[in-house]
């Protein structure tokens, strides 16, 4: 239940805080805009390409483990899995994207990783740790996550107080990070309606 609420809770701070960065702009009045979430984004499917010589494994227990992979690039991943996410040991995969065709990023070869098996559930949060070998500007940085082979490609949900990009996962399988505009990626992640209204501003 506790995780339950944290999930809620920091999805709300997630999109409170993308709507900000989305249409924190000044207006006529000087007054933030009010924001609809009553519309969901558009759905998106994207074609994910792997790089299967690039490929780490590991028994990963019930009392918890990690997986961990340095890309051809200098780009490093990490997969912490806390105790008691697992109903068993399971064995944990962790391949390098090559590719994603589709999605709305400045290029199509991001800093990702397929995680499988795909559609393994945690009972806890687990953990993904990127560190891409290129540096993205703040403002540009998209961190993604989609789910079997390219299914509902959506923003991931991050730790918000770490300085590390810090993707936080109850289910397997893709997440990565990339480069984009706020308008390319906005319309996949939730449509809002602009509304003046002096009780409400972004920070």
């Amino acid at each position: 239940m506790k995780t339950s609420k944290l999930v809620v809770s920091v999805l709300l701070l997630l999109a409170v805080s993308l709507s900000c960065k989305v249409l924190n702009r000044p207006t006529s009045r000087g007054k933030g805009p009010a924001i609809d979430f009553s519309t969901p984004g558009k759905p998106l499917n994207v074609t994910v390409q792997l790089d299967k010589k690039q490929t780490a494994s590991n028994l990963v227990p019930r009392t918890g483990g990690s997986v961990s992979l340095a890309v051809a690039d200098g780009s490093t991943f990490i997969l912490e899995v806390p105790a008691g996410a697992l109903d068993a040991d399971t064995t944990i995969t962790m391949t390098a994207v090559k590719s994603i065709a589709g999605a709305p990023l400045d290029s199509n070869t991001p800093t990702a990783v397929q995680l499988e098996p795909s559609g393994l559930f945690f009972k806890e949060m687990a953990t993904l740790t990127i560190a891409p070998a290129r540096d993205i500007p703040l403002k540009q940085q998209v961190i993604f996550s989609y789910e079997g082979d390219g299914n509902d490609y959506h923003l991931a949900l991050v730790d918000p107080k770490s300085k590390d990009i810090k993707i936080k996962l109850m289910r397997f399988s893709g997440a990565g990070i990339g480069s984009a505009s706020d308008s390319a990626w906005a319309p996949y992640t939730f449509s809002v309606t602009l509304k003046p209204e002096p009780g409400l501003s972004c920070p």
